[in-house]
C-alpha cells in the first residue's frame, strides 16, 4: 500500500509540474511574439525588445515565489497543491534559482497618494549561518496605518516591505527616502513616525526622511521596565503609572530608589542601564502617546517575514540563501530588491 500511495504521490506531482511547465512556456510564447511584434512593427528598438523580455521572464519568476514570499516555505509548500505536498527544501531551491529582481521592477502607485500620516517600522534578527557565524538581517516596512480584520486581528494599510543581508543602514534607508518620494506627495504628510527600538542604525533614518521623529516600541519600553523591576516587582505598576501619566521626574526618582534599595551589584546596574534607556528615550517615547500613533508590530513582522525562514533551522543557512531569499520583500503584489 505504501509503494502504490507514493506511485500516486510521483504521477500528482508529475502532473503539476506539466501544468506549470504548460502555464510558462504559454507564457513565454505569448509575451515572446507580442514583444517582436513591437520589434517589428512599432518600435524597432531593440533595448526596449530586451527590456520587455527580461520582464516577462521576471513575471515568471515572481508567479512561482509569490506564495513562498508571503508565508514560510513549508506552508508555502502546502498551498501550492491540495492534492501534492511540496516540500519546503524545494521551495527554497526554486528561490535560490530565480536570483534577483531590480527594485525599479516593483510596482508603485500609479498615482502619487496623499496621506496625513506615514508609519515606518524597524527592527532586525539573528541568522545562524552555515559557517558557525552570525548575521545581522534589517526589516524595515513602510504603512499607512492599520485596519480592523477580525476579533484581535487588524492588518496594516499598503505595508512594503525593506530588507537585505548585505547592505548597509544607508543604503537601505535611501531606499525607503527613494519609494516615500515615488509613492507619496510628501508635502502633504504632516507627521512620519519611525518606530523601533533605539538602535543607531534605525535613527539612521531620521537622516534620510525629512521631517520623520523617532518613536520606542512598547516592547523594548517593556522589556527595560521589567529589567528594573524584576527583583521588587511591587514597583511596576507604579512605574508604568509614571510613565503612562508621562512624569519624567517621578520616573526619575523611582528608578533611582530602586538602585539605592538594591543590595546586588550585578541588578543594581541592571537597573542603572534601564534607567539610562528609558530617560535617554523619554522623547521618544512620549511621543508613543501621541493621537496619530497607533502602536509598532516590528517584533511580529521580524517573525513572520524573517524568522519564519531563516531562524528556525537548526543547522544554520547559507549567506547566498539569504541574499536571493531577501532579494524580494513582498507587499501586496509588490517585490522589493536588495
Amino acid at each position: 500500500m505504501i509503494e502504490v500511495s507514493k506511485t500516486k504521490i510521483i504521477i500528482k506531482e508529475a502532473i503539476l509540474i506539466n501544468t506549470i511547465i504548460h502555464e510558462i512556456i504559454e507564457k513565454i510564447t505569448r509575451d515572446f511574439n507580442n514583444n517582436i511584434e513591437d520589434l517589428m512593427l512599432n518600435s524597432r528598438d531593440i533595448s526596449r525588445f530586451i527590456i520587455n523580455t527580461k520582464k516577462s521572464l521576471d513575471e515568471i519568476g515572481t508567479m512561482i515565489v509569490k506564495e513562498a514570499i508571503e508565508t514560510s516555505y513549508e506552508k508555502s509548500g502546502k498551498r501550492a497543491s491540495s492534492n501534492v505536498q511540496v516540500t519546503k527544501q524545494t521551495v527554497m531551491n526554486t528561490i535560490r534559482k530565480l536570483g534577483e529582481v531590480e527594485n525599479d521592477e516593483a510596482k508603485l502607485p500609479t498615482k502619487k497618494k496623499q496621506v496625513k500620516t506615514i508609519y515606518i517600522e524597524a527592527d532586525e534578527d539573528h541568522v545562524a549561518l552555515q559557517n558557525g557565524k552570525n548575521k545581522k538581517i534589517k526589516l524595515i516596512y513602510v504603512h499607512e496605518g492599520k485596519k480592523y480584520k477580525s476579533k484581535g486581528r487588524y492588518e496594516l494599510i499598503n505595508k512594503r516591505y525593506f530588507t537585505g543581508a548585505l547592505k548597509n543602514s544607508e543604503e537601505l534607508w535611501l531606499e525607503v527616502a527613494n519609494y516615500l518620494e515615488e509613492a507619496y506627495e510628501m508635502d502633504k504628510v504632516e507627521k512620519i513616525y519611525i518606530s523601533g527600538d533605539g538602535a543607531s542604525w534605525i535613527k539612521e533614518g531620521l537622516n534620510w526622511i525629512k521631517g520623520s521623529k523617532h518613536v520606542l516600541d512598547y516592547f523594548h519600553l517593556s522589556k527595560y521596565v521589567r529589567k528594573a523591576t524584576a527583583h521588587m516587582p511591587h514597583t511596576i505598576e507604579v512605574l508604568w503609572s509614571y510613565i503612562n501619566n508621562r512624569n519624567k521626574d517621578h520616573v526619575k526618582e523611582l528608578l533611582n530608589f530602586i538602585i539605592e534599595e538594591t543590595e546586588s551589584q550585578a541588578k543594581k546596574e541592571a537597573v542603572k542601564d534601564s534607567k539610562r534607556y528609558i530617560l535617554n528615550h523619554w522623547d521618544s517615547i512620549m511621543r508613543g502617546y501621541e493621537e496619530e500613533y497607533i502602536g509598532c508590530s516590528a517584533e511580529g513582522h521580524i517573525s513572520h517575514i524573517l524568522s519564519s525562514r531563516l531562524s528556525s533551522r537548526s543547522l544554520g543557512i547559507k549567506l547566498k540563501t539569504i541574499r536571493l531569499e531577501f532579494g524580494r520583500s513582498r507587499s501586496n503584489g509588490s517585490l522589493k530588491s536588495i
